[in-house]
């Protein structure tokens, strides 16, 4: 079996797609970065700076193992266009070893056809927080609507263990991995949790009430 990867090319600056054996990419590799990480359900509706350019995502998974998962990702913020593919590890609830690297728009509607489950669309609000944090409060769009949730990236276990949440922030769900977003692609938001969600009222649009206003004014 073989897996497909991006090495450059070393004549046009292109990545392009190489085939490799499954073989020599069965863990993590020695520069894979260590993602430290909580996520949060939303209770209240934060205040969102009128400047905050917010963050487009479309993102769909190639491969969910119980080892590993394999997701392409476009971002797009104002006028920046982003395209990564990312391999997440199998690890803690908090804490995982991923590889991300940029691919090209090219690559990325080639791979699209392939992926499974769901795609998952949403909006990302990176609101600063404090000692440098960043709480990213994701509005989640289509068949995940109303879910919205908070993640927090933290450069290491011992912030992530001493992180005191602000008012805002809603019941811890970092271990619940029927709500991590490969689960989400497969099986949608759990209907237990569905039923319990706020619908925030918001006018800067940003929230699924709001989207809906605007829809069927």
């Amino acid at each position: 079996m073989f897996k497909v990867f991006l090495t450059p090319n070393a004549h046009s600056g292109i990545a392009v797609a190489a085939a490799a054996a499954s073989v020599s990419v069965t863990g993590p590799s020695s520069g894979a970065k260590l993602e430290v990480e909580r996520k949060f359900l939303v209770k209240s509706e934060p205040v969102i700076p009128d400047d905050l350019l917010h963050k487009q995502i479309t993102q769909a998974y190639l491969e969910i193992t119980a080892d590993k998962e394999i997701r392409i990702r476009r971002s797009q913020q104002g006028e920046n266009v982003e395209y990564t593919k990312t391999t997440k590890y199998s690890g803690s609830d908090t804490a995982r070893p991923e590889e991300e690297i940029p691919i090209t728009q090219g690559l990325f509607d080639s791979l699209f056809p392939s992926h499974i489950g769901n795609v998952i669309q949403k909006n990302r609000y990176p609101i600063p927080g404090p000692n440098g944090l960043v709480f990213e409060y994701d509005v989640y769009q289509g068949d995940l609507a109303p879910l919205t949730v908070v993640e927090v990236e933290f450069p290491n276990q011992e912030a992530c263990d001493a992180f005191n949440p602000p008012d805002w922030f809603g019941e811890d769900v970092s271990k619940n991995k029927a709500l991590k977003n490969q689960k989400l692609a497969l099986n949608g938001v759990p209907a237990d949790i569905l039923g319990s969600l706020p619908v925030f009222d918001s006018s800067a649009g940003s929230t699924f009430a709001a989207r809906k206003a605007l829809e069927n004014p």
